[in-house]
């Protein structure tokens, strides 16, 4: 059995030795450049609670109804809102509901659909409290968990 195709999740570039894995089996990892340290090899829905805080972007794991699992301490920045009161609620309807139009929601719901991995990056405003924040959007689908991953790099704007 040859081994999963790891990914950059930000930048998609393709890990080293790619000829040798199998196509159909992909995993999204971070890479040095876009993480500014070592490659995170493992699927991204993996993470420990640690190494999802170490993250240098926000993030945050779906399960299929769209509850929020897990929400990191960069989210936490981007968002001002605590873990604790996010963790457990519906992403779309309880926490961000200027998410539940296509451009975000549409594409939660077009990955779960999907029986293989995948991903989708896009960029969207958030409407915070504090005015509008322009973010650069990745999902990842690890189908087998049923999670999605969505990380989000604040942009200049």
């Amino acid at each position: 059995m040859k081994p999963s195709m790891q990914v950059c999740a930000w930048c998609s570039l393709v890990e080293a030795g790619a000829a040798n894995v199998d196509t159909k089996n992909i995993t999204h990892g971070i890479c040095a450049e876009c993480y500014s340290g070592e490659f995170i090899d493992k699927p991204l829905s993996l993470l420990s609670e640690e190494e999802f805080d170490l993250l240098p972007f926000g993030g945050f794991m779906l399960d299929r109804e769209a509850i929020v699992v897990k929400y990191n301490k960069m989210e936490e920045s981007l968002s001002r809102f605590d873990r604790k009161d996010v963790i457990g609620k519906n992403f779309f309807s309880d926490i961000a509901p200027c998410t539940q139009v296509k451009d975000f929601l549409g594409r939660y719901q077009q990955l779960l659909a999907s029986d293989v991995a995948d991903l989708v990056q896009f960029d969207f405003v958030y409407m915070f409290g504090r005015g509008l924040v322009h973010v650069n959007i990745f999902m990842s689908w690890n189908p087998e968990l049923e999670l999605v991953t969505v990380l989000a790099r604040e942009v200049a704007g």
